[in-house]
């Protein structure tokens, strides 16, 4: 069995002309697109990807054209997306897509589990906002592995500041403003963490019902793996359960942990790729992080005796960025609405070693 590649890929406003995308300033001219087309062509052959979570899709046509050009023959939406209802020519709802060389079958969109709303303290109408994906693909030498794509709420604050009108006073809009972002900020961020308790919940239901079952989230999370949303999905650290210590946990609980546990495909990889400085997916200012992952369970864990498969290298193609962070404010703006201002993750899947 040769490496099956997979990846998250945020495309950064995938809307073809003359769509806009939340208003009519935002749009790409015809060689812009034809320029963002051919990049996006370039990157899915010369990775050679097999499975490709998209985000921040606003044409779903043209992208599926485009996959099916790369060997990409299947492809499927969470739903379909949005346009204003004030204008249908400007998107204001992106979508989530899954492209790959394989059949997908079973696919349909993620609900918000109403179960574990009275615990989040969320509205009863809470829901993601983002719809995730989450299909069945039969990966060769694999078997039926479930995938769900996924795009998190960003750390975009929520709340606008109120019109105080006319004849407030500059200290009263300046007060008002700051408030307004300091309580978008942590509503955005409430957002985000529910949405990762509820992608959890939905996993596990998964793992729960078919022990093993190979899973994968392909994802822009929006947040550091070492953040509270990404460790809600996670669990790196388990330090008890039913208010038993780790330690003191029976094999079998242990087991039962570890089945139900998703993993980082960097951290699944072998140790001494691991070991190398994990590059940024984003950048703010200069400034890097991690915001993109290719997370998988208990059945990609080289550790587990029962595993169906590996995390063979994890890592991300970021030329485009790096690139970008030489270049002035305007110039980069340009070059990344006609590329992306994500890196893309991937990840490498094999057999177990002593399966090869």
């Amino acid at each position: 069995m040769s490496a099956i590649n997979v990846a998250s890929f945020n495309l950064y406003q995938y809307a073809a002309p003359p769509l806009s995308w939340y208003d009519r300033g935002n749009s790409y001219d015809p060689d812009a697109w034809d320029e963002k087309q051919r990049w996006i062509a370039r990157i899915l052959s010369n990775a050679a990807l097999d499975l490709v979570g998209f985000q921040e899709i606003f044409s779903p046509e043209p992208l599926q054209a485009l996959c099916a050009g790369a060997g990409l023959a299947h492809f499927a939406t969470a739903d379909a997306p949005k346009a204003s209802e004030a204008d249908p020519q400007v998107m204001v709802g992106p979508v989530v897509g899954l492209a790959s060389r394989y059949p997908i079958r079973d696919a349909k969109p993620v609900a918000f589990p109403e179960e574990i709303k009275p615990d989040l303290s969320v509205h009863a109408d809470a829901h993601f906002y983002r719809t995730p994906i989450q299909a069945v693909v039969e990966l060769p030498g694999i078997g039926p592995t479930t995938v769900i794509v996924a795009h998190l709420k960003s750390k975009r604050a929520l709340v606008t500041a109120p019109d105080l009108g006319p004849d407030a006073s500059r200290e009263e809009v300046v007060r008002e403003d700051l408030r307004a972002i300091s309580r978008g900020q942590i509503a955005a961020m409430l957002q985000r963490g529910a949405e990762a308790a509820a992608l959890y919940h939905v996993a596990s239901g998964l793992l729960r019902d078919e022990e093993w079952r190979p899973l994968l989230i392909l994802g822009d999370l929006n947040d550091d793996a070492y953040s509270v949303p990404l460790q809600a999905i996670l669990h790196d650290r388990v330090f008890e359960i039913a208010g038993v210590s780790w330690s003191d946990l029976s094999s079998n609980d242990k087991r039962l942990v570890y089945n139900l546990k998703l993993g980082d495909s960097w951290s699944l990889q072998p140790r001494e790729r691991r070991a190398e400085a994990r590059p940024a997916t984003h950048y703010y200012r200069g400034k890097g992080s991690v915001l993109d992952y290719v997370i998988a369970s208990n059945a990609f864990n080289s550790f587990n005796p029962r595993a169906v498969g590996r995390v063979v290298t994890a890592g991300v193609l970021d030329e485009h960025l790096l690139l970008a962070e030489d270049m002035g404010w305007g110039e980069r703006k340009g070059y990344l609405r006609t590329k992306s201002d994500h890196a893309i993750a991937t990840a490498s899947l094999g057999r177990r070693p002593d399966d090869e």
